[in-house]
């Protein structure tokens, strides 16, 4: 069984020269493999549509999205917001400060949001990938000082889980992802999310229900939508409930490892 967890060459950072060589190994190596797989797994549809055009003579495909699983232990509510001393309503980023994430437009967009929201913060959470340094000279320049956060990476769940809790909202405006986990986790946790329409994020995300959509790279839009989520309390809690209801129902762990149990022939007792 191979889970591919396919990106496009054109959304691989690296340049050029690392495309050419993903452009290779995809013509050379990549067609026996998955044609000696007894099945191959993807993540959404649109994953399957990419892998197909390959030309690879995929056989036996199905898909099956990540689950999510509650946590066995919860934060007291504020933990994280006291652990970094967040003051305020914040806007949350979860990832790689990587330069595939879209978190120049973000830091472009949520200036603009700062002006009518003047204790808003955006909290960034991830491992340089990067970018830091670009991003943290972009607040300097829109003048932006603390309300500009860096945290870093958070190790422990129940933490993160608490940052997504409390945040007005998730916002991830990436060039492209395959799935895009951090929504999910997001969701789990009844929190709405603005999202880039790319890659698996409409299938994950129900544009108006549980978060909204936004063309890549339209920081107005991005802008927006920001400060639509972060202006109107009654639809954040729409949304949320909305979110939760549908991490519970569509990708709960427990049906995906049925899921793969059922593809692999497997008789799930429990």
């Amino acid at each position: 069984m191979l889970t591919a967890h396919f990106h496009p060459i054109w959304s691989i950072e690296g340049g050029w020269i690392r495309h050419r060589l993903r452009a290779f190994y995809d013509r050379r190596s990549a067609g026996p493999i998955v044609r000696a797989a007894a099945r191959v797994i993807v993540q959404t549809r649109e994953e399957e549509r990419l892998l197909g055009t390959l030309g690879l003579g995929l056989r036996r495909v199905d898909v099956i999205p990540p689950g999510y699983a509650p946590l066995s232990t919860v934060a007291p509510p504020g933990t994280f917001r006291t652990r970094y001393q967040i003051p305020g309503p914040y806007v949350l980023f979860v990832g790689r400060l990587a330069s595939n994430k879209g978190l120049l437009p973000l830091v472009e967009a949520f200036a603009a949001v700062a002006r009518d929201h003047p204790d808003a913060t955006l909290v960034l959470v991830g491992e340089d990938g990067g970018m830091r340094a670009g991003v943290e000279a972009a607040g300097t320049r829109l003048g932006l000082g603390p309300r500009l956060r860096i945290v870093g990476h958070v190790g422990e769940d129940a933490v993160l889980a608490d940052a997504y809790r409390e945040a007005r909202m998730t916002v991830l405006p990436s060039e492209y992802e395959a799935f895009g986990l951090v929504l999910l986790e997001s969701l789990a946790q009844g929190t709405p999310v603005v999202a880039s329409r790319v890659g698996g994020i409409p299938e994950l995300v129900s544009d108006g229900a549980c978060g909204l959509l936004i063309s890549r790279g339209d920081e107005n839009a991005l802008a927006e939508n920001i400060v639509r989520l972060a202006s109107d309390e009654r639809v954040r809690r729409q949304m949320g409930e909305e979110s939760r209801k549908r991490a519970e129902t569509l990708f709960d762990v427990r049906r995906t490892a049925a899921l793969y149990l059922q593809r692999c022939g497997i008789t799930n007792r429990d």
